[in-house]
């Protein structure tokens, strides 16, 4: 695949690839599709191609096809692979707004306590295992071997769930499952400075997110009110049928990103990582 053909071989260019091109039903989990890059090289025998080392503080989000982008530039085509834009949704808008490095831990039709429908996600608090986290997708990759999030340098994380769990989990379970999600973060990632807990835009789970927040009493745990952030149907997948819909597009993005600005602000301001 040529990235880039026509080069002046007298100057130095940055060249950031951006891969769109899995379909969030695809079997990624099983082992069934994936990308995988092997190198790169260029066609001179000079041609010398350095990595770009990113020491930006990272934002890890956790969540949903919400999270992941799905539908950014529209559904109608469904949700194809150039429909989806995690490159320019809301978390990389407010990632790259306060010059964070975007980390994404987004499975669509996954839940706190729902696996995911489209790829095989597991879920992230399972208790009916002896350990929750012993399979959990936020913990482990594809096949079992655990993420050192805290070697991954993750200051700053915020957790958009509970769209999917809405219905199957009662709110006592879900609260519970989700509290021990914040703790177990926690533990495993003991340099994080601030985890926002987010209302899911449509509302659901809301008290018990807050209440989870307020129960904890760390100031590392902050609960944010997203009421209000998304109220044109314009903006959603639901522009259709006149409803504010789950997913939004980019222009719902662009929403979300400016009242994280005005009712947020920027987490590298926060008193704690100060």
């Amino acid at each position: 695949v040529v990235v880039k053909s026509g080069l002046d071989a007298s100057k130095i260019y940055r060249i950031e690839l951006r891969i769109r091109g899995v379909h969030e039903e695809d079997d990624k989990w099983q082992y069934g599709c994936g990308v995988n890059i092997e190198g790169f090289h260029g066609d001179l025998p000079t041609a010398r191609i350095e990595p770009w080392v990113d020491t930006r503080p990272k934002m890890l989000w956790i969540g949903d096809s919400i999270t992941e982008g799905i539908v950014e530039r529209g559904d109608a085509a469904g949700s194809q692979p150039l429909m989806s834009g995690g490159d320019q949704n809301w978390c990389a808008l407010i990632s790259n707004r306060y010059g964070l490095q975007d980390v994404r831990n987004g499975f669509g039709q996954s839940g706190i306590g729902k696996a995911g429908g489209s790829g095989k996600i597991p879920m992230y608090v399972d208790t009916s295992l002896t350990d929750p986290f012993s399979k959990s997708n936020l913990f482990h990759y594809q096949n079992g071997r655990l993420i050192d999030w805290e070697a991954q340098n993750i200051k700053f994380a915020a957790i958009n769930l509970g769209t999917n769990d809405y219905g199957p989990l009662s709110l006592a379970d879900f609260k519970a499952r989700y509290k021990l999600l914040v703790l177990e973060m926690l533990r495993r990632m003991p340099s994080l400075v601030k985890i926002y807990v987010m209302r899911p835009f449509l509302g659901y789970y809301a008290a018990e997110i807050e209440a989870i927040a307020t129960e904890l009493g760390d100031p590392r745990v902050v609960y944010v009110d997203t009421t209000g952030w998304l109220t044109n149907p314009a903006d959603t997948d639901g522009a259709e049928e006149g409803v504010v819909g789950a997913h939004p597009y980019h222009s719902g993005s662009i929403a979300i990103a400016n009242a994280w600005e005005s009712e947020v602000g920027n987490p590298l301001m926060q008193a704690a990582y100060a």
